[in-house]
């Protein structure tokens, strides 16, 4: 099998990254790291990575694309891509990463995955009315309330028994959606 670049490979890229995929891909190129990090705020669907090379920090957050899974593929297709053009001799790693050099008193992000500690009863109920995951991040959050809306509209009520029982459906999604949102600022 041959990946995108045209390279013989022995699986396919899969599709989530752990820090030992990453760590087990530098070494496999053959570029010493000292230290790699990878985390994500499923809150936000951002994804983040830390790594030193050759007594430099660098870091690289991923917000793109929709989600954290896909945030994390982002990662590791990129340091996949820089990686490969260091094997190549197209440029040296170092180089390659040199926009994402850590300045001194930049970033104060703390690599930890966010996941909610405890959620208050009401808040509870809320993502049950969304019916979404307290992790899901605000897109998915949205996503969901778009969904609802559209099927509890009361434009769409055939009678005026149904109609009522809609309304009153619109305030409650409307209401845990006010409610999360105020909570996630």
């Amino acid at each position: 099998m041959k990946d995108r670049w045209g390279e013989k490979v022995d699986t396919p890229v899969p599709p989530q990254t752990t820090r030992a995929e990453l760590e087990e891909l530098f070494i496999r190129f053959g570029i010493p790291m000292v230290d790699v990090n990878i985390a994500w705020d499923a809150r936000t669907g951002a994804a983040y990575l830390k790594l030193r090379y050759q007594g430099k920090d660098y870091e690289y957050r991923s917000t793109r694309q929709k989600n954290v899974q896909n945030n994390v593929r982002a990662i590791k297709i990129l340091m996949e891509a820089k990686i490969r053009a260091h094997k190549r001799g197209l440029e040296d790693f170092g180089v390659a990463m040199s926009p994402y050099l850590r300045l001194e008193g930049g970033s104060t992000y703390t690599y930890t995955n966010a996941t909610p500690t405890e959620v208050a009863p009401e808040e509870k109920k809320a993502y049950a009315v969304l019916g979404v995951n307290p992790l899901a991040s605000d897109i998915e959050i949205d996503a969901a309330r778009k969904k609802l809306i559209k099927i509890y509209h009361p434009d769409r009520a055939p009678d005026e028994e149904t109609r009522k029982v809609m309304e009153d459906k619109m305030v409650e999604i409307n209401s845990a959606y006010e409610l999360i949102k105020a909570r996630r600022i």
